[in-house]
């Protein structure tokens, strides 16, 4: 669950899929909108990085224990936080680029 969960996150933010209020987006003109919508990649960059940084100590100081039931190590569920973090960056990366490039990624519209 947990892996499914950081995993697919990366994902989703890549696709524009993850919620949003894109309100100022909508109303900010051609030029602000691309500052803030690097903005707000770098930020997710950021703590992605963050995520990346902690999910790693708190990964190797669990690496020890082993689950009850299965007697896994305590690891392999930890371990989802710094790999979701690598998909976000990896991500926000191809972000950068598309704003770098003029063709941003526009989210899916839901049809009703």
């Amino acid at each position: 669950m947990l892996w499914l969960t950081f995993l697919g996150a990366g994902y989703a933010y890549r696709k524009g899929a993850l919620i949003s209020v894109d309100i100022v987006l909508e109303y900010a003109g051609k030029t602000l909108g691309c500052v803030l919508r690097i903005i707000i990649i770098l930020c997710s960059a950021l703590f992605a990085l963050i995520m990346i940084k902690y999910g790693y100590d708190l990964m190797d100081r669990v690496s020890s224990q082993t689950a009850p039931s299965t007697r896994v190590s305590m690891m392999w569920p930890y371990m989802a936080i710094p790999a979701g973090g690598v998909v976000i960056v990896i991500n926000s990366l191809g972000l950068l680029i598309d704003e770098a490039l003029g063709t941003p990624h526009k989210p899916k519209q839901e049809v009703n």
